[in-house]
């Protein structure tokens, strides 16, 4: 069988055990001259699979394999009752397409890319993976730092429609170089990391750099019953200036906007902070299901660590936690190898139904170091419709809490505000 990638996914499992659905035409032996060839090329043929609404191409010695991974969503939101003004409006949140590679066994590959609003297409995940020791994985490219359950959740699977306000703490998708392993109820990640893949830097400066790890366990893992536990960190120096003069040198900056993307207005926002050395991350993670009930949490701190003995270190912290519900009951499927949770499979023809409900805030007033970003609360309710295992639809209903130094376009404060959002997905 495949050695295990986190983007393989269960369906790649579930799929090579399905009988072939088709057989795609073999070459010709007599069209291959070459003698020296013959280890390399084969005339083996290629099975084409079909599971739970993913297609798969891979041969009979599963020495390779060939997958699509794409993503459509399609956002419309409108808000109410707030001071500063929100457009009402309609997005193409995300338009991904990937494609995933197992090869000669031992290799795996990924190469996904997003069409942004602008007009440009921006590179997600790119990276090579060798699995040829057993239970580990050594990946090197760009992709997601291992920080945070719902940040390293696939948008495909995460239960909102956007994903909490801590998720601006994780440091996301980079260029570097991690190693993986597990067992049968935990997996540690760690790694070494650059800036943002395509981070300019003229000034001659060193390019910024971090290390991050993660670790997660199953303490309790029976067939109707989990509960997961886990627990990140994060050393993380400032990005190189770009400046001539290096003015922007030794900065950092820490904001979110209120769990919605169809208008972008950020309201809690440090500001660039000067003189930073580094910055600490910390990142806690519960969550629990039983049958189709499930909870999870997560609390994350930020702490930046000063250049001058005499400039105070600000630090702010967040969390969330949230009750989902399936009355149709199905459950939340949960990947012990990389510690995260998976993708949804309606029981029934007509579908699945969740419902939700979510209290995140995040904090970035910090008064010891005269930082005062604001704060925010948001409760949101949230029902999810999967007609099948890949097309969903997502309606989300948000109440905004602002304090007195959150600030909108328009500057006004204490902005307490609604949003009504909603998403149909479509994965493949």
């Amino acid at each position: 069988m495949y050695p295990h990638t986190r983007l393989a996914s269960p369906f790649l499992a579930l799929a090579i055990s399905l009988t072939p659905g088709a057989l795609l035409a073999q070459p010709n032996a007599t069209e291959q001259t070459d003698p020296s060839a013959a280890a390399v090329v084969s005339n083996e043929p290629v099975d084409l699979f079909h599971g739970a609404g993913f297609l798969i191409a891979k041969t009979p010695d599963d020495r390779f394999a060939w997958w699509l991974d794409g993503r459509m969503m399609l956002d419309a939101a409108m808000y109410s009752n707030s001071d500063n003004a929100m457009s009402n409006g309609a997005e193409v949140r995300r338009a991904r397409f990937a494609l995933n590679m197992m090869l000669w066994k031992t290799w795996a590959s990924q190469f996904d890319v997003e069409y942004i609003s602008d007009g440009t297409i921006e590179i997600k995940d790119m990276w090579l993976g060798y699995t040829g020791i057993p239970h580990s994985t050594i990946k090197i490219g760009n992709f997601k730092e291992p920080f945070g359950l719902e940040t390293l959740t696939s948008s495909r699977y995460i239960s909102f429609m956007e994903r909490s306000m801590i998720d601006n703490f994780s440091p996301d998708r980079h260029l570097g170089v991690a190693y993986s392993t597990w067992g049968s109820r935990w997996q540690a990640t760690g790694g070494l990391f650059g800036q943002a893949l395509g981070a300019a830097d003229s000034t001659g400066a060193d390019q910024g750099y971090g290390f991050t790890g993660r670790v997660t366990a199953l303490p309790v893992k029976t067939r109707n019953m989990l509960v997961h536990v886990g627990a990140a960190a994060s050393y993380t120096t400032p990005n190189a200036a770009t400046s001539a003069n290096l003015s922007d040198a030794n900065q950092m900056r820490l904001r979110a906007r209120p769990e919605t993307h169809v208008n972008r207005l950020r309201y809690i926002d440090t500001g660039k902070m000067s003189n930073i050395d580094h910055q600490n991350l910390l990142g806690l993670e519960l969550a629990a299901t039983a049958g189709p009930f499930s909870v999870q949490g997560e609390y994350n701190k930020a702490t930046y660590k000063r250049t001058l003995d005499t400039l105070a270190e600000p630090t702010f912290d967040g969390w969330y936690t949230f009750v989902s519900w399936f009355p149709t009951g199905e459950h939340r499927p949960y990947d012990p190898v990389a510690g995260e949770f998976d993708r949804v499979l309606p029981k029934h023809r007509r579908g699945a139904l969740e419902l939700l409900a979510r209290y995140s805030t995040a904090d970035l007033n910090d008064p010891s170091a005269n930082i005062f970003g604001g704060k925010q609360e948001i409760t949101t309710f949230g029902t999810n419709w999967y007609f099948n295992p890949n097309v969903r639809l997502m309606v989300n209903y948000a109440f905004v809490n602002s304090d007195q130094y959150a600030k909108g376009y328009n500057g006004k404060v204490n902005d307490d505000f609604n949003v009504l959002q909603a998403r149909l997905q479509l994965i493949f």
